[in-house]
């Protein structure tokens, strides 16, 4: 994922704090590009010790015309941390799905951030 100061990446971000197992989102590039999405949040070394932990087991997929175009990915509970990258195509929708697969999903806020880097241009991230 590495770029150089001449090319940086184009960045978006969306916060979320909601609620349920499923969590849709999606963006159209206006160009033909390597594409990363990511998803973090609050790992447990920012944590105090006498806070609770989130009850996340995220997995992330890119999926465009009904197919999976990259993932699952495990997003690490260690590093708050998951990436899926892969070439999108101009004009064409794709979308973001992050699955909680923890059993209290449905009443647990998922508090992370969704960002995608762009390599030409970026990708706006939209909350279905």
């Amino acid at each position: 994922m590495y770029k150089d100061a001449a090319n940086p990446w184009h960045i978006h971000q969306l916060e979320n704090a909601k609620a349920g197992q499923r969590h849709w989102f999606h963006f159209t590039p206006t160009n033909s590009q390597e594409s990363v999405v990511t998803v973090d949040f609050e790992n447990p070394r920012k944590r105090g010790s006498n806070c609770a932990a989130p009850k996340y087991l995220y997995n992330l997929y890119l999926i465009s015309n009904n197919r999976i175009v990259a993932g699952p990915t495990l997003v690490s509970n260690r590093l708050g941390y998951g990436q899926v990258t892969a070439n999108v195509n101009a004009g064409q929708v794709y979308h973001v799905l992050v699955v909680n697969w923890d059993p209290s999903a449905a009443t647990t806020v998922s508090k992370f951030t969704l960002s995608t880097y762009g390599a030409t241009s970026q990708n706006t991230l939209t909350a279905r």
